[in-house]
């Protein structure tokens, strides 16, 4: 539901239109009133769109990352924004960055909501940004804290692998030399991992998705049943990424894909992006497609936004954000965040997993975004998501 809010209230202001370099009233925040702050403050980007962290309604939050889905209809947002916070009549500029899926769609905006945010309360940016009518595309810029690499594990000359490297995580997925396809499910043989601090959390991924359109809907595909036309990386100060694309897949129907996968210099988790083309299509709200990690390591508790507390038990909840699965005697886990309510089920089959029944609530948009932290104290993973569930408004 948050995801399909985001995108539904963008309000966008131009330095240029009218004459002025005010943003007159497209600047009104969420009761219709104009914030004290018109002025323009980055010369060169004509366009900015105000981001309101919402409240928490129980407790004070320190240090909140900030992911504001931005779009511009016709028009591809440029990834050089920037980032000022609104309090009173002042603008101070705050880090920000931005990425996109490979094909240059499904912009958002990243930033860290510094310091202290009491309880109830809201805090105001203004993203500005510029456009273009071709995508940027993905490229890599060292900066010496992550790393992208295609794989050749046998010495043969045939890329076996990805890897993708920063924010304390290395993620790796196998590539089969057969077919080249990228392998899902569990892969108990080290070539695919997601691994922190020294250890190997999980040995495998499946990417499973339902398309519809207002009058069909399509059976269930898995991405990684076709081979991408291509693994292309994108890194920066901010975030690195690793995505592979597909144009014009045939099953069950004609249509474009992009999966992505980016850590953060700043944030201790990585984001998992799924997303469809042409928006002729949306993916279906049917309830049985998602997407699975398959866990290294036992587990016997899991932890939610909305369940708290209890043994495993892969429980069909529809109106869970968050769910971490934690071995009790370590306190280590696993968690998995989403940006809309939805179902995530832990639970055991050969194996422990984690995935998002996400179809359950997914109607009507073409991207699914996801966030996996690990970390040795569950208490650390469910604090931050706790943090970010009320999200933002755009």
């Amino acid at each position: 539901m948050l995801e399909r809010l985001v995108l539904a209230v963008v309000i966008v202001a131009c330095a240029s239109c009218g004459g002025k370099k005010s943003s007159g009233d497209a600047d009104t925040d969420g009761d219709g009133t104009l914030p004290e702050v018109l002025q323009w403050d980055e010369e060169l980007l004509p366009y900015r769109v105000m981001v309101t962290l919402n409240p928490h309604p129980d407790r004070d939050r320190t240090d909140v990352p900030v992911l504001a889905p931005l779009e511009h209809p016709g028009a591809f947002i440029r990834r050089n924004v920037r980032v000022h916070e609104i309090v009173g009549a002042d603008a101070t500029p705050v880090d920000g960055a931005a990425w996109s899926q490979p094909d240059g769609t499904y912009l958002e905006a990243g930033f860290t909501a510094a310091g202290n945010t009491p309880a109830e309360a809201i805090r105001t940016f203004f993203v500005y940004y510029d456009v273009s009518d071709a995508p940027e595309p993905w490229s890599w810029s060292d900066e010496g804290w992550a790393g992208f690499e295609m794989l050749d594990r046998d010495g043969n000359a045939t890329d076996d692998g990805f890897r993708l490297s920063g924010g304390g995580y290395d993620l790796e997925r196998e590539i089969s030399e057969s077919d080249g396809t990228i392998r899902a499910g569990r892969r108990a043989g080290g070539d695919t991992s997601l691994e922190r601090g020294g250890r190997s959390w999980a040995e495998g991924f499946s990417t499973q998705y339902q398309l519809e359109t207002h009058t069909e809907t399509y059976g269930t595909a898995r991405a990684e049943d076709e081979p991408p036309d291509g693994i292309v990386s994108h890194g920066d100060g901010a975030s690195a990424a690793a995505g592979a694309s597909w144009s014009a897949r045939t099953v069950p129907v004609e249509h474009d894909l992009q999966l992505s996968y980016r850590v953060f210099e700043a944030w201790p988790f990585v984001q998992v992006v799924l997303s469809a083309g042409p928006d002729t299509f949306s993916f279906s709200s049917e309830a049985w497609n998602g997407r699975t990690i398959y866990l290294t390591d036992a587990y016997d508790r899991m932890h939610s936004d909305n369940r708290g507390d209890e043994p495993i038990d892969p429980t069909w909840d529809t109106e869970m954000r968050w769910h971490v699965l934690y071995d009790q005697a370590s306190d280590r886990g696993l968690g998995w965040f989403v940006n809309h309510e939805g179902v995530i089920r832990g639970g055991e089959d050969g194996g422990f997993y984690i995935h998002d029944s996400y179809g359950n609530s997914a109607g009507g948009g073409t991207v699914f975004r996801n966030l996996i932290m690990v970390s040795d104290s569950k208490d650390e993973i469910a604090d931050l998501f706790d943090a970010m569930k009320p999200g933002v408004t755009v």
